[in-house]
């Protein structure tokens, strides 16, 4: 357990570094749900709330906010139209690798 908590220490300490040259107010849970964007595309608010424990709303304002800033983008589902899922674009991309160096 010990080694679990310093890795995430490091890892939050990296990320917030890494945030802190993006000019846009860009946070931890933006760069999470971009980091889950881009390893699971198409996820929808309640899968991302789901996997980061973010509530339904806060998960909904973050994917807002990516999407205002165009680094992400909706589209329909593939198997039910009325669900929305949410993609990075080429933009959210280059977002996430930057913090994720």
């Amino acid at each position: 357990v010990e080694i679990l908590l310093l890795a995430e220490t490091a890892v939050w300490a990296a990320a917030d570094a890494a945030l802190e040259g993006e000019t846009a107010g860009l946070g931890r849970s933006h760069w999470r749900a971009a980091l889950l964007l881009r390893r699971r595309p198409a996820l929808g608010v309640q899968d991302l709330a789901r996997l980061t424990g973010l509530s339904k709303q806060a998960a909904s304002r973050t994917l807002s906010d990516l999407e205002r800033l165009g680094l992400a983008e909706k589209a329909s589902g593939d198997l039910d139209a009325r669900r929305r899922v949410i993609g990075l674009t080429a933009a959210g991309r280059a977002f996430e690798a930057r913090i994720s160096e």
